[in-house]
């Protein structure tokens, strides 16, 4: 389920991508809001989720797109994953620093979870819940730095790219920097193995 959900989330995007090379701005804009509406209601009534994130990306995805429209400019809808990359950071270093990291807020709210009762042990120890709040200080970073790389391609590069940058771009630097911090915690890990 949870690679299907990675998918919706890159969907619109990816729709946009071919719709606009093919048809144009205009019908990209529109197909990529489209894919956003329906991805947010398969999201509540299939998954049981009312998800802040997916209805922000929405609201972001039709302002810019409304924008790219009007000026018949696409630059603003291109922009999008970059004012979502400084939004989360900015919602990450507000949990980091003056609340509880997000991680540990989720995994908190999992324990509770009955399926996921034997996997929340591995993951409640004391730990475990440093080197995930240590992701997450390194995931506004990687927000940080994939925001400024989604500004340099949609400025400098072709609609590939942007949408190569965009979507495994960020999974991959989320994934690199979960791993190298996982490998730089790995001492500290090693009694819990």
């Amino acid at each position: 389920m949870s690679w299907w959900y990675l998918l919706l989330g890159a969907l619109p995007l990816i729709v946009y991508a071919l719709i606009e090379w093919k048809w144009g701005l205009k019908a990209g804009v529109l197909a990529a809001i489209f894919i956003g509406i329906l991805e947010f209601i398969l999201t509540y009534f299939l998954l049981g989720i009312f998800d802040p994130t997916i209805m922000f990306a929405l609201v972001l995805l039709s302002l810019l797109g409304s924008i790219s429209i009007v000026s018949k400019k696409p630059i603003f809808f291109l922009l999008q994953p970059a004012f979502l990359g400084f939004g989360f950071a900015v919602i990450l270093f507000y949990f980091q620093y003056w609340d509880t990291p997000l991680m540990i807020k989720y995994l908190d709210r999992m324990q509770h979870v009955p399926e996921l009762a034997d996997h929340m042990k591995l993951l409640a120890t004391p730990e475990m819940r440093m080197v995930l709040t240590k992701v997450c200080n390194d995931l506004i970073y990687v927000c940080l730095i994939h925001a400024i790389l989604m500004v340099i391609v949609a400025f400098k590069c072709n609609r590939v790219v942007w949408l190569v940058a965009r979507v495994p771009g960020f999974w991959f630097l989320v994934i690199g920097s979960m791993l190298l911090r996982f490998y730089v915690s790995r001492d500290s890990l090693a009694p819990i193995q």
